[in-house]
Order: C-alpha cells, then structure tokens, then sequence
C-alpha cells in the first residue's frame, strides 16, 4: 500500500508528534483524547480515561488523581477505554500506541484482537534515547517512509551532540527530577537521561529505570543543587502552580540557593519524542545559567 493511502490511528500523543514528524500526518484518521498536535484537531477520538485527569484538560488535582488509579488499579479496572468499533468504521489499517506505562495510555495488546487481521500494529516503547531511535525507525518502515526516519533522527543526533560539545569539561550540578508532585515521584526512563545529556548529574533514580515514589526526606537528603518540576501531562502553566504549591511544602526545607524550574511536562518531558532534543536544550541552558525560552521553563522564585 502507498504511504500516502494509509489509514492511521496514534493512540499516544507521541504516536501523533512522530507520524506527523515523517509527514503522514494528513493519513492520521483517529487520534487518543490526549492527543494535542495541532493535526489531530477535528479528528475522530478513539480512546477515553476511566479515571479524573490533571494536567492538560483535567481538573483533579495530583493527589486525586493518585489515589483514582490506585483504586482502580487494586479493582482490576480498565484505566482506558479503546472505540474498536470506530476504528473499525474508519477502516484503519495500522495502530500506532504503546507498551511503556498502563497509567499513561491504552496498549495495543488489551484491544488487537477486536480488530480485523490485516490491521497492523506498531508499538512505542523507548525507555532511552537509543529506544527512541528504534521506534522512529519501525514507525518510518511501517510507513514506508524509511529514509524519512533516518533523516529525523540524524537531526535530533546532532543537535544533542551540539549540546555536549558545549557542556563538555563543565562540572556538573546535581539535579532532582520531580515527575508527580503529590504523592511525590521522582523522573524515571528517558528524564534521568536528558539529565545526563544536559550536563547534569542525577542525585536521585538513574537513566532508563521507572519513576518511582519517594519521602520529601530523601529529596533533602540527596541535596539537589536544582529540582526541576515535570509532572506528567502537565502544561508549563500547571507546572509552575505544581512547583509553587510545593515551595511551601515538600521543598520548603531545601536550602535558598537550590533553584526551583517548572517545565513544560506535557510538550517537553512526558514523551519520548524527536521532541527530546528541545528538552535537552532546555535543561542545559538552566544549568549553565542561560535562560531557557520561556515557553518551555519557568524559575520558581524562593
């Protein structure tokens, strides 16, 4: 089939930001309820959340938002729904979702089989730079737009390599990576690695491990230099009211000269995209003491 005539469904934000990327973005016909690339507006939403939302488009705080998936979670519910009848009536002809996190979106594996036989599935599951990557290479190839992949993911090589030419022989500053803020977690796969990439030094988790739960005493006890607030699907805007609340709170012991940055989670940090490569930009010019572009982070002032 011609990649032009495919018939797509991205069932991730990150599914849509790569189609579009390798320039399929007109063959996407259904997208997931979070997905916000500016392609996906008016098409036909296949996926719904069971449980309140924060962040973009939601109005539970954090700690609701904790405690609705726990629950559902220890109830054996489905925290997404997936319209396997529309996307049957759409005649779609590849799924694009992912295997990462059930908290974060539908896996194509609870639903494939509803679907016909000759509908084809690639599945996003980078944990790393090097697995984003891969899932840009096997989303090009399911495409057909091979040399298109190839060519994404020189770009975001180089601009990566041009950051660690400039961080290179810096020392680095020991950096705290909040991915949710009540209960607190701290950043897991890819987030330690933009750290790293930056020119900064992870004092609590390691690239590549999942986001895991931790007391505001280990926080304090890993005497970050800077705490960056990145809660997952959160705006800058919500970030920034996020890593405020938590000046008062979780952070209020830190010392004075430990800087405070909200990020733009949702855009920059909570995929695993081509977008990486802003992320990284953004986390090296806090660290060296530039200033970021402020639509991507956002000092919290102490």
């Amino acid at each position: 089939m011609n990649s032009e005539n495919l018939r797509i469904a991205t069932l991730v934000p990150a599914a849509t930001d790569i189609v579009c990327a390798l320039g399929l973005g007109s063959s996407i016909v259904a997208v997931s309820h979070e997905c916000d690339h500016p392609m996906a507006e008016g098409l036909a939403v296949a996926t719904s959340s069971n449980v309140p939302a924060a962040g973009v488009g939601g109005e539970a705080s954090a700690s609701e938002v904790d405690a609705a998936v726990s629950a559902a979670v220890a109830a054996g519910q489905a925290l997404y729904g997936v319209d396997t009848g529309l996307l049957a009536s759409l005649e779609v002809d590849l799924v694009v979702s992912q295997t990462i996190c059930d908290v974060c979106a539908v896996r194509s594996a609870h639903f494939s089989h509803e679907l016909g036989p000759d509908v084809a599935f690639v599945d996003l599951n980078a944990t790393s730079v090097e697995g984003l990557y891969a899932d840009i290479e096997a989303v090009a190839a399911a495409l057909g737009v091979t040399d298109r992949g190839e060519v994404l993911n020189r770009a975001v090589a180089q601009r990566l390599a041009a950051v660690r030419g400039r961080t290179r022989g810096s020392t680095p500053l020991r950096v705290a990576t909040i991915e949710w803020t009540d209960p607190l977690f701290i950043g897991g796969h890819w987030v330690p690695e933009i750290v790293e990439l930056a020119g900064g030094a992870n004092c609590l988790g390691s690239a590549g491990t999942p986001s895991h739960r931790i007391a505001a005493s280990d926080l304090l006890a890993a005497d970050p230099q800077v705490v960056l607030v990145l809660p997952c699907g959160f705006d800058l805007d919500g970030a920034h009211e996020e890593a405020a609340r938590m000046s008062t709170t979780s952070l209020v012991d830190l010392p004075a000269e430990c800087q405070v940055w909200a990020l733009d989670a949702n855009r920059l940090m909570s995929r695993c995209t081509h977008i990486v490569a802003t992320a990284v930009e953004t986390v090296a010019a806090i660290l060296s003491g530039d200033e970021p572009d402020g639509a991507c982070a956002r000092r919290i002032l102490r």
